[in-house]
């Protein structure tokens, strides 16, 4: 590694100070980034820091520079394609993000409603009858119990366990 010098030293030194990553400082100094990294390496930013100075700067960290737009449309179509695949509504950790239909709809059950469906108020209100005829007392429940009835798999509800 060729030796730099040390006004470029300082100016590597004061620039990882203000917060620009090692690359960043090797663009501007037209240095090479190990020797900015050898003559910066003493001098600690916080990730925050970091990555807020590179929002600032319009670097890859700047919000939204690579998230996905979502439109009313598009999200009620994956409620309903979802309900047309398995006959009844997604939960919200059955979708590829509900963070957007809070956003846009103001409420996953908003966004149920404006699909055309009636949103289940609380995930273990409905109690619900397997296809085996046990008695299930959360949606989940009921899906696995019907899955392992589908596959044939014998199975009891609410067994107790030993010493329990």
């Amino acid at each position: 590694m060729k030796e730099i010098s040390p006004d470029k030293k300082a100016l590597c030194k004061k620039l990882r100070k203000q917060g620009l990553s090692h690359r960043e400082i090797s663009k501007r100094t037209e240095t090479s980034l190990g020797s900015v990294f050898k003559y910066s390496k003493d001098i600690r930013i916080s990730w925050q820091a970091a990555t807020i100075e590179s929002c600032r700067r319009g670097g890859k960290n700047a919000p939204n520079k690579f998230s996905a737009k979502y439109s009313r449309e598009d999200l009620i179509g994956e409620v309903v394609n979802f309900y047309n695949k398995n006959n009844r509504i997604p939960l919200k950790s059955e979708v590829s993000s509900h963070k957007p239909y809070a956003r846009i709809f103001g409420s996953w059950n908003e966004a149920i409603r404006e699909a055309g469906f009636n949103p289940n108020p609380v995930k273990f209100a409905h109690r619900r009858i397997a296809f085996d005829g046990h008695k299930c007392d959360s949606f989940a429940e009921f899906l696995i119990d019907n899955w392992l009835t589908s596959n044939k798999i014998g199975h009891e509800v609410h067994e107790r366990y030993p010493d329990s």
